[in-house]
């Protein structure tokens, strides 16, 4: 039987028929998985006290709460340590951060204010510990999915006895992570956001994705669930390429604030390691573009601009063209315009006044 768990719809356990693009049902034996979404969500709500409280926060995520394993409890910070370096979708990460513990690093910095968040402001240690939870959910999600391919290569199906004894799920461990219980505190609802904000449906390719990946490992099929690994991992880079356009334009537009500017950072990092394994270079100068700098008046002008430039040249990324990325419309069901000269030509600063009145001389 499935516990079925789905956003605006009554959905009845047991065995339901489910469109292409409807939330798929959380299998019983991935609920304690899937269950990982409610550490999240209890982490966001001690750092949304005032003042946050890090130290529950820190608490939570290195001890855990709700998510059981074995005799103990799953934890972020297990997942984020995690060296997944070795898995094709991480190698990218390694490469760029120069470290497998790259997400462990950055959440416990944020959380104690210590490292590039020494002496940031509140805002910009919250927003980063929060968002940079969502980057750990996304390649442990990854994880469980090459855990099902080896599984298949194997000729062992979704369900069936694994040599250990035990039986293969980590198919559906794959998309329970990345859903959660409910698609909240979850990779699920920044996909849902971003749709929002760019017009595009990648929640609902993701998880007609996730379908096909489903009856693949049922059937033990590699080529079949690679094939829908891939399709998902590009939803990974649509949805968290709009986010960092959407974050450094607002910044760079004068509206946005520190968490803005955070945001935009932490999940960019969700998916640098992608374009970095493509384009090296393109990753390192959008990562130097967000980070590090003092505060965020000390980031270059057009960051947007600069951003937006290395994005169109590494990309296409996994079959995702720049165009595939939408059009940035709403930002949280408000109304956003990206001015028609947000990357025009630079100004002539008043000091180089005199200098580009030479060409006054070459018209005359």
């Amino acid at each position: 039987m499935r516990a079925a768990f789905a956003v605006g719809a009554l959905a009845l356990a047991g065995a339901i028929a489910v469109a292409a693009t409807d939330p798929l049902p959380v299998e019983d034996s991935s609920i304690v998985h899937a269950s990982i979404a409610l550490d999240v969500g209890e982490i966001e709500a001690y750092l949304g006290e005032s003042p946050p409280n890090y130290a529950a926060a820190k608490e939570l995520y290195s001890n855990g709460k709700n998510s059981p394993k074995g005799s103990g409890l799953r934890t972020l910070q297990g997942m984020a340590q995690k060296d997944l370096s070795a898995e094709p979708l991480a190698t990218g990460f390694v490469t760029l951060y120069g470290a497998t513990d790259f997400l462990d690093t950055y959440m416990v910095a944020a959380l104690d204010g210590t490292g590039d968040f020494e002496g940031m402001s509140d805002d910009v240690r919250v927003v980063a510990a929060k968002k940079n939870m969502q980057a750990i959910l996304v390649l442990y999600a990854n994880h469980e999915a090459v855990e099902a391919l080896e599984q298949a290569e194997l000729g062992v199906a979704l369900n069936a006895v694994k040599a250990s004894g035990s039986n293969n799920i980590y198919y559906d461990e794959y998309y329970a992570f990345w859903y959660g219980l409910t698609g909240e505190n979850a990779p699920a609802e920044v996909t849902r956001k971003r749709d929002a904000d760019f017009g595009t449906d990648v929640l609902g390719e993701a998880f007609a994705s996730f379908a096909a990946g489903r009856e693949a490992a049922l059937a033990a099929d590699v080529a079949g669930i690679e094939a829908a690994q891939e399709e998902i991992s590009a939803g990974f880079l649509k949805t968290f390429l709009q986010a960092t356009l959407k974050y450094s334009y607002k910044v760079q537009a004068g509206t946005g604030d520190d968490g803005d500017w955070a945001e935009g950072y932490t999940y960019w990092r969700v998916v640098s390691g992608i374009v970095a394994a493509e384009n090296l270079e393109a990753a390192q100068a959008i990562d130097a573009l967000l980070w590090p700098a003092p505060s965020r008046d000390d980031l270059r002008p057009r960051m947007y601009c600069e951003i937006k430039s290395h994005i169109e040249a590494a990309l296409p990324i996994k079959g995702v063209t720049y165009a595939d990325l939408g059009e940035l419309t709403q930002d949280h069901g408000k109304g956003i315009v990206i001015s028609a000269d947000a990357c025009g030509p630079l100004p002539v600063e008043d000091s180089s006044i005199v200098h580009a009145s030479i060409a006054l001389d070459v018209g005359e």
